[in-house]
């Protein structure tokens, strides 16, 4: 790799914010598709797993992230009371408008982790007529499932 591009990459490594802690930058496209993100060494026999308590006292909460007070009454009547790691790792990316390709298992909040932030950003009225939000799903069951909660967070 050619020094310039050592430089840069450890700028960008040392200039980025909070929220993008445990985000790798690749040295090349290629890199981190193989990787298992170190999800191998927490798996292995033997493994020092640690508490849920642990988990918790790192995390932050819906209103540290800066959203509008309709979308806030929306998670509360919804009953969400903290973030899901998805949703703690990816709403400020999100809302930042960066794209975000994320990997959670089912029932983990990957649907409010995308659908919170379009809420946020489409509060403001706009006297345009027409679509102002486009989500693609590959199922009818994806499609029917978001359809339900954008209706319950955006009431």
């Amino acid at each position: 790799m050619p020094a310039a591009a050592k430089r840069s990459r450890a700028a960008v490594e040392e200039d980025k914010p909070e929220y993008f802690e445990g985000f790798k930058v690749a040295e090349s496209e290629h890199e981190g598709y193989e990787s298992d993100g170190g999800m191998a060494e927490a798996f292995r026999p033997g493994a020092k797993r640690k508490s849920k308590r642990s988990k918790k006292a790192g995390g932050g909460t819906f209103e540290s992230m800066g959203l509008c007070e309709e979308v806030m009454q929306g998670i509360k009547r919804k009953g969400y009371r903290l973030p899901t790691p998805i949703q703690r790792r990816t709403i400020p990316l999100i809302r930042l408008g960066i794209d975000v390709v994320g990997m959670a298992r089912t029932g983990s909040g990957k649907t409010a982790a995308f659908v919170i932030p379009m809420l946020d950003r489409l509060r403001a009225h706009s006297p345009r007529a027409g679509a102002r939000a486009l989500l693609l799903a590959p199922t009818r069951e994806l499609v029917l499932q978001t359809y339900k909660v954008v209706k319950e967070l955006g009431k």
